[in-house]
């Protein structure tokens, strides 16, 4: 690429840095919750409480799925989860998530440099799961559900006292729907060997900003992840493994109805990861997620690598309900 558009495109960038509050978000970061939206299969009348941390760092500047050799642009998005789910009995569990997210986007370009920060409570979800498939080898179930607006969506950039773009507010502001399928068998190829895949699609709405004078709708997103896991007991704890490929597809943001620049595009990722379960109450989490290919619309900010860990317990009632049926 000649050096002079790339001297325009960082041009471009700076501009619309400088003025956050009038242009749009073209960046991948954001409260990871489609990414979240796995289906648990615990037993009936089982709390299971999951603490989410996810750290995803923003670096890789691309042109469709061209790198530019460019870092002056930098976003770090931390978002802490905490994920409720009930199992009603053995088919049917209520899914609650709430979110928080802290995220920095940093521009230093010769002698300009600038600092943006939003930082809040997101948006919470709400899904009901069904089981078609519960056994010891297989499951089959499907979730439905909406995000609810209840995230910021009017934080300011502090140095400039202007609206941060739509893709930095904790919140979206619009009531989306959510659907989530998901698949997996143990004991395949080889003992202890399962496999996993699933799909979630967000149906996203238009919402109100600048005092209802513009109408900002992020983009429809799906995502589809299979991989395979192989189990390791020791004692009665339980060590798996696992490996995850992720696709995401994102359609362009609009902007009043109009299709906003530098938004929309698809993205794969290899993730590697390990749980360990312990006396099946408690159990942890860590991931690693790194891009292998990116075709984005424009010119986008996206994942250079994400971090996602957990903590899980669970509580169960059966044995409460079971004492107090008896009497």
């Amino acid at each position: 690429m000649p050096h002079s558009i790339k001297f325009f495109l960082l041009i471009t960038l700076l501009f619309l840095a400088v003025n956050a509050g009038y242009s749009q978000g073209c960046c991948s970061g954001g409260t990871p919750l489609s990414g979240n939206l796995d289906i648990a299969a615990n037993p009936s009348k089982t709390l299971s409480v999951r603490l989410i941390y996810d750290n995803n760092k923003l670096q890789d500047l691309l042109v469709q799925t061209k790198e530019l050799e460019d870092k002056t642009r930098t976003r770090l998005s931390n978002s802490v989860l905490l994920r409720l789910n009930y199992a009603l009995n053995k088919r049917i569990a209520l899914t609650t998530l709430f979110s928080y997210s802290n995220q920095i986007e940093n521009v230093d370009f010769l002698n300009f440099s600038s600092s943006s920060q939003g930082v809040g409570l997101g948006d919470i979800v709400f899904f009901v799961q069904y089981n078609f498939i519960n056994s010891n080898k297989t499951g089959l179930s499907t979730a439905l559900g909406i995000k609810a607006p209840t995230g910021k969506i009017d934080r300011i950039n502090e140095e400039t006292n202007l609206l941060l773009p739509p893709d930095l507010q904790p919140g979206t502001g619009a009531l989306d729907y959510l659907f989530s399928s998901q698949y997996a068998r143990k004991n395949i190829a080889d003992k202890n060997f399962d496999l996993h895949a699933g799909l979630t699609y967000r149906l996203t709405a238009p919402a109100e900003r600048f005092n209802n004078q513009q109408i900002y709708e992020f983009g429809n997103e799906f995502q589809f992840f299979t991989g395979l896991s192989k189990s390791f007991y020791i004692k009665k704890s339980i060590l798996a493994p696992q490996l995850t490929l992720r696709y995401r597809h994102t359609d362009f943001d609009k902007t009043n109805e109009i299709k906003t620049a530098n938004t929309g595009g698809h993205w794969t990722y290899l993730s590697l990861s390990s749980s360990y379960t312990h006396s099946s109450k408690v159990s942890f989490f860590i991931q690693g997620s790194f891009p292998l290919y990116r075709n984005l619309d424009g010119v986008q900010l996206t994942t250079s690598y994400r971090i996602t860990t957990s903590v899980s317990y669970s509580f169960s009632f059966k044995e409460n309900l079971e004492v107090i049926d008896a009497f």
